[in-house]
């Protein structure tokens, strides 16, 4: 799974490629994902525009909010995040989870719907955003 990914210090100052701060499982902590924007691109892409989701991920030092807390976006097509989601899945084979698996937003597969539209973009978002806080929510995926 691909995605471009962009580092924010804490205090909201600009993106940075300084290593990231060191994960302290010791320390406790809040994971927030938002998708909080899309795009519509047709660079790179010989045959028509796709679109993209910005997902922000948001981890917070519960114990002290100022120490050792970070911000990361990436961007990903609705394909990989659901490349993503059927990597999950099956990590819950067999479980007794198994059953609180949130469903991935469904696929659009009629050619009349055009895709780059906003209103499909912002509803498609909304979907995704639903779909990966419940993700978290998840007490395996919640705890790694």
């Amino acid at each position: 799974m691909q995605g471009i990914e962009e580092i924010n210090s804490p205090n909201g100052s600009s993106p940075t490629t300084a290593t990231p701060t060191t994960y302290d499982p010791s320390l406790n902590y809040t994971i927030r994902i938002a998708v909080s924007a899309h795009k519509v691109s047709s660079e790179n892409f010989e045959r028509k525009p796709i679109a993209t989701y910005c997902f922000t991920t948001t981890r917070t030092n519960t114990v002290d909010p100022d120490v050792d807390n970070e911000v990361a976006t990436a961007w990903y097509r609705f394909s990989e995040v659901l490349e993503l989601d059927g990597i999950l899945k099956s990590s819950y084979k067999q479980s007794h989870l198994q059953a609180s698996y949130p469903q991935f937003p469904p696929r659009c597969l009629d050619p009349r719907v055009d895709q780059t539209e906003e209103n499909f973009l912002n509803e498609r978002k909304e979907l995704l955003g639903n779909w990966a806080r419940r993700i978290c929510g998840l007490p395996r995926i919640g705890m790694n």
